[in-house]
């Protein structure tokens, strides 16, 4: 029973609370928790999302620690050039001392005209760009020949201290991304806006698909987001409420997905998780994070060690 924290990185009213941060992470690690994460909000229509860009909060939060891994959920590497990300991942896996997990996901194609993608064979692409990155973290120079990337003899310098590469876990939903994770990752990302049920029934065909690839559960991490505020009072659901309408515009995803309400509730739903397969729970606050971390650590973490 491995737990995670999203690390503070969504500031809704504008004001980035560098304090926050830093105290977060610090007790974080030292608590002992598995790692911390971040997520890629990016650009969007209507209003801005006030999130940190994921690659570079790590970086910063990347000497303040020394034992927690370190992770994207997830990174959409599709919109990015994967001869860079491949370069800055490594000089990521440098900074945190071989501490970082790669998450990705595919990101949506209908994004891609924002940075001059075209839609068309989104997925391949995605797929393409991972296996770019992984030629040039192997030992020595690079040759590659594919459908969007090809070039010979490219050196890349330095390497992550990781080997062969960092972990590359997947955030998935549907069937065909839970086969790629279990095809090319070493880990899966449950979704914080996937509710318990659809979870545990993904996390199902996660094993069918590993199975199918001959790879066994030890070989394989498995790992839920969940967006948590523990407190009973009067006013915390409305609280939850905004949070879902400021960050999915969507209030009915927070009744389906989050968990809220005294510790002992919290408690048993974060267990639930466990037993539908989870392997480690990232547990997001909604609201002060530092409050928070601190309720979860003295009073459900307990209750789920009994």
């Amino acid at each position: 029973m491995r737990f995670g924290l999203a690390i503070p990185q969504i500031f809704p009213d504008g004001a980035i609370d560098l304090e926050a941060i830093g105290a977060c992470v610090r007790e974080a690690d030292d608590a002992g928790l598995d790692s911390l994460w971040v997520v890629e909000s990016g650009v969007r229509s209507g209003r801005a999302a006030w999130s940190l860009e994921p690659l570079t909060l790590l970086s910063y939060v990347a000497s303040m620690t020394t034992l927690a891994r370190l992770g994207t959920s997830v990174l959409c590497s599709a919109f990015r050039n994967p001869v860079q990300l491949a370069t800055d991942l490594a000089s990521l896996d440098q900074l945190c001392a071989g501490r970082l997990i790669v998450g990705v996901g595919s990101g949506h194609p209908k994004r891609g005209h924002l940075f001059g993608l075209s839609p068309d064979h989104w997925t391949e692409r995605f797929e393409e760009g991972l296996t770019v990155a992984r030629k040039l973290w192997a030992p020595g120079t690079a040759t590659f020949q594919g459908r969007f990337w090809d070039f010979e003899d490219l050196a890349m310098e330095p390497k992550p201290v990781q080997r062969p590469h960092p972990p590359l876990w997947f955030g998935a939903r549907a069937p065909r991304g839970l086969r790629r994770a279990a095809r090319m990752g070493s880990g899966w990302m449950g979704a914080g806006s996937s509710s318990y049920d659809e979870f545990v029934e993904q996390s199902r065909l996660l094993s069918e698909f590993l199975d199918e690839v001959e790879r066994v559960d030890t070989e394989f991490e498995i790992s839920k987001r969940v967006y948590l505020a523990i407190d009973d009072g009067a006013d915390q659901e409305s609280r939850v409420m905004s949070f879902f309408d400021h960050v999915y515009g969507n209030v009915e995803l927070g009744r389906r997905c989050a968990v809220w309400g005294p510790p002992e509730h919290c408690a048993e739903r974060i267990a639930a998780l466990f037993e539908g397969g989870a392997q480690m729970v990232v547990i997001n606050p909604m609201s002060d994070h530092r409050k928070q971390l601190e309720l979860f650590r003295g009073s459900v973490l307990p209750l789920l060690k009994r």
